[in-house]
């Protein structure tokens, strides 16, 4: 927020200057999602989703950062119907825990290598599998990269489960496969349609406010951390069109 990547909690200064998400920000001067690590404001594991404010000029006078708690991102298309047991899960190229469908409170932030399907993700990176989770249950996996970052995807069904009801390996395979498409087009939906658009919105405002639009308003909508954003946002505008006033 002051050009040093420092913001203030309570009264004690935190500078966010060396985090691998503002560095990269600041560089690539685009939307960035980081790379998860515990933040010093909440203690809890977050990635930041950071976003780049330019002034009149095109340069960049700020950074719109949210902070996903990793714990409560449940990796699942809400209101699936899936077999008892199956596991959807996120992970970087260390083999860090990024989200979990199960027990995340236990997994997140922890590196997993030399699990049996970790090992196997790595290394192939896209593919199916049949090989044992964290939790010692075996399963038919599908895994896949999410383009723009390090991160796998992993979608897991229990073996017993599946063959309990079906038969063909062509029947296995689709299931495996829609399960995967279920899991990146949520997340897909999730930072694309619900995230960057919102944040988008309140740049565009902010450049409009900068060319003297001062009466300019943001929409609030999104995830709710981003509509208080833009509801302070708009709280903001009103006192600086006042003092102008």
């Amino acid at each position: 927020r002051d050009g040093e990547g420092g913001d203030f909690v309570g009264q004690k200064p935190v500078s966010f200057a060396d985090t691998e998400w503002f560095r990269r920000a600041m560089s690539e001067n685009r939307l960035v999602l980081g790379k998860p690590f515990v933040g010093p404001i909440t203690g809890k594991w977050v990635s930041v989703l950071a976003f780049p404010l330019h002034d009149e000029h095109g340069t960049i006078s700020g950074l719109l950062a949210l902070p996903i708690d990793l714990v409560s991102f449940t990796p699942i298309v809400r209101n699936a119907t899936l077999p008892a047991g199956t596991m959807i899960g996120i992970m970087d190229s260390a083999g860090t825990v990024i989200a979990r469908s199960a027990e995340p409170e236990k997994w997140v932030g922890k590196i997993i290598r030399g699990t049996p399907i970790v090992e196997a993700v790595l290394a192939r990176k896209i593919g199916q599998t049949e090989s044992t989770g964290v939790d010692h249950v075996t399963r038919l996996y599908g895994f896949t990269t999410i383009p723009g970052t390090d991160w796998s995807a992993v979608a897991g069904i229990p073996r017993d489960a599946l063959f309990s009801d079906i038969s063909s390996y062509a029947v296995r395979n689709a299931a495996i496969g829609s399960i995967m498409v279920l899991a990146v087009a949520a997340l897909a939906y999730f930072f694309s349609r619900r995230i960057e658009r919102p944040i988008r919105a309140i740049s565009d405002a902010a450049k409009a406010i900068a060319q003297g639009e001062l009466g300019t308003r943001v929409a609030v909508s999104g995830p709710e951390e981003i509509a208080e954003v833009a509801d302070q946002f708009n709280a903001m505008l009103d006192v600086r069109k006042d003092a102008v006033e």
